[in-house]
C-alpha cells in the first residue's frame, strides 16, 4: 500500500494511505458498532472471527436486507435496524476474503462446474485465481 507524505503549512509532515476513514459516516459506523455488542452479548466478543460458513452470513444479511425492503426497519429480537444487522454480515464476510482469499476454509459459495467437458478442479482452480487476482487488485495488494 503506497503512502504519500504531505508537509502542512507549518512544515509539519504527515504520510498518508488511500484509505478514507475519514469519509466513512458516523451513523452508520455506530449502527453496525451497536450490531456487534448485540452479537457479542448474545454469542461472545470476536465469536465471528472463529469462522464459520460464510452463506450463514450471506443468508442472514439476505434475510436482513429483505425485511427492511418489505417494510421491517427494525429486528424484532435486537430493537436494531435490520440494515445495521446486514452490514455487520457484509463486514464479516469482506473481512473473511481478505484474510483468507477464496476457496478458504469455509467459504462454501457454489462454484459452478467447468463448461466444455474439461478437468472441473483445473477450471475451478483457474477461475478461482482469477477471481483472487481481481480481488487482490481491488484491494491495492498487487503481487
Amino acid at each position: 500500500m503506497t503512502e504519500t507524505m504531505t508537509t502542512s503549512t507549518t512544515g509539519g509532515r504527515k504520510g498518508t494511505k488511500p484509505q478514507r476513514y475519514d469519509l466513512l459516516p458516523k451513523a452508520g459506523m455506530d449502527a453496525i458498532a451497536e450490531v456487534l455488542a448485540f452479537g457479542a452479548e448474545k454469542y461472545a466478543a470476536h465469536n465471528w472471527r472463529k469462522g464459520y460458513e460464510w452463506g450463514k452470513s450471506y443468508a442472514a444479511a439476505m434475510r436482513h436486507m429483505t425485511a427492511h425492503w418489505d417494510g421491517e426497519t427494525l429486528d424484532p429480537e435486537s430493537g436494531l435496524p435490520h440494515l445495521a444487522h446486514a452490514g455487520c454480515h457484509l463486514m464479516f464476510m469482506l473481512t473473511w476474503l481478505a484474510e483468507q482469499g477464496e476457496g478458504g476454509e469455509f467459504d462454501d459459495r457454489y462454484r459452478p462446474p467447468a463448461r466444455g467437458g474439461g478437468d472441473t478442479a483445473d477450471a475451478t482452480s483457474a477461475w478461482l485465481t482469477r477471481v483472487s487476482e481481481g480481488i487482490e487488485q481491488a484491494l491495492g495488494r498487487r503481487s
